[in-house]
């Protein structure tokens, strides 16, 4: 009797309908993407990239998406353009760490700024100076362009730093990876 009340009250409890299947990795091998190189995603966030941007393998487990950006005059270095995506964060906070990596900026001196994507809006700034990286190395002369983009549950951040010159050719390109974020 007592096994034949458990087994009534296992099936009773045990859901409807099966979970819905896991869908498959990704056959390129990164497990993030699954749209043509014209069209990355990162999550729910998919976005465009210039052609000329070279994916590379992100450094980090912290980082969703990771390219080369190469100087358009083979003057400079590149520049390094990543992705990241994190819980609700409190972009104050980051604003602040993005300010306190590049010495001698300040929101007076270079204010954030607004950018709408979509349905979405891009809190973005651009810093330039003496960049001190999330490793603690400092960088001199570097361009920092850093955006953040909430959606629900997360907020993604889209960094493009590098030498003054390489990260200045691809201010306009940047904003047009921001405008073309969107979330599917």
């Amino acid at each position: 009797m007592r096994f034949a009340s458990c087994l009534l009250l296992l099936f009773a409890c045990a859901p409807a309908e099966p979970p819905p299947p896991v869908p498959p990795p990704d056959p390129g091998g990164t497990g993030l993407f699954s749209s043509p190189p014209e069209n990355r995603s990162s999550g729910e966030l998919r976005f465009d990239v210039p052609s000329e941007w070279k994916k590379q393998s992100p450094k980090s487990a912290m980082r969703r998406a990771e390219y080369a950006v190469p100087d358009k005059d083979g003057q400079e270095a590149d520049a390094e353009f990543a992705v990241f995506r994190f819980g609700p964060q409190n972009l104050d906070d980051n604003l602040e760490r993005w300010y306190g990596q590049v010495k001698g900026s300040d929101r007076s001196s270079s204010p954030p700024q607004t950018l709408q994507v979509g349905t979405l809006e891009a809190t973005w700034v651009d810093l330039a100076g003496m960049y001190t990286d999330n490793l603690g190395a400092d960088h001199e002369d570097f361009r920092f362009l850093a955006a953040a983009i909430r959606v629900p549950e997360a907020c993604y951040f889209l960094k493009l730093a590098g030498p003054r010159g390489t990260v200045g050719d691809w201010t306009a390109p940047f904003q047009d990876v921001l405008r073309s974020c969107r979330l599917e």
